[in-house]
């Protein structure tokens, strides 16, 4: 079996909805907790 990656697939950036400042901020806490792919999910 492969390797599995702790993943976050919906975030949402400051051009839609958002609880983060920048995109920046959003990377770096999923980093700092382990995350290896993040999907975003913006709506406009």
């Amino acid at each position: 079996m492969g390797t599995v990656f702790d993943v976050n697939a919906h975030l949402h950036t400051p051009y839609s909805f958002s609880a983060f400042r920048d995109i920046p901020q959003a990377l770096d806490m999923a980093a700092q907790e382990g995350i290896k792919v993040v999907g975003i999910n913006d709506f406009y």
